[in-house]
C-alpha cells in the first residue's frame, strides 16, 4: 500500500510539473503573440510621429509586465528605424482619462480666470 501511495504521488508531482510546463509554454506563446501585434500596431504611430518614448498602459500590458515590455521594444525596433524607448506606465487606474480631466481643467481654469475681457 504504501508502495502504490508512492508511485501515486510520484505520477501526480509528475503530471504537476508537466501542466505547469505546458502552461509556462503557453504563457510565453500568448506573450510573444501579444507583443508581435503590439509592436506591428506601434510601428506604424512610430514611424509618422517618431515619439522619442512609447509609454505602454492597461490592464493587460500591466500584467504581462516586463516580460511582455521588452518583447514589445523588440519587435517595434525590429521593424522601424526610429528607436524609441518603450515602458510600462507607473500611473494607476486610466491614465488616458486622468491626462483628458486635467487638461479640461486646465483649459476650464485658463478661460474662467483669464485677465482679457470679450
Amino acid at each position: 500500500a504504501a508502495t502504490a501511495l508512492g508511485r501515486a504521488a510520484a505520477d501526480v508531482e509528475h503530471t504537476g510539473r508537466r501542466t505547469a510546463t505546458d502552461a509556462g509554454a503557453r504563457a510565453e506563446r500568448a506573450l510573444t503573440e501579444l507583443a508581435t501585434r503590439l509592436g506591428a500596431t506601434l510601428a506604424t504611430v512610430v514611424a509618422v510621429i517618431d515619439p522619442a518614448l512609447v509609454v505602454l498602459t492597461g490592464d493587460v500590458l500591466r500584467a504581462g509586465g516586463e516580460p511582455l515590455r521588452a518583447r514589445v521594444q523588440q519587435h517595434l525596433h525590429s521593424l522601424t528605424i526610429p528607436r524609441p524607448e518603450v515602458r510600462l506606465s507607473t500611473v494607476e487606474g486610466n491614465p488616458v482619462l486622468a491626462g483628458a480631466l486635467q487638461q479640461a481643467l486646465r483649459e476650464t481654469r485658463d478661460e474662467v480666470f483669464s485677465t482679457t475681457v470679450p
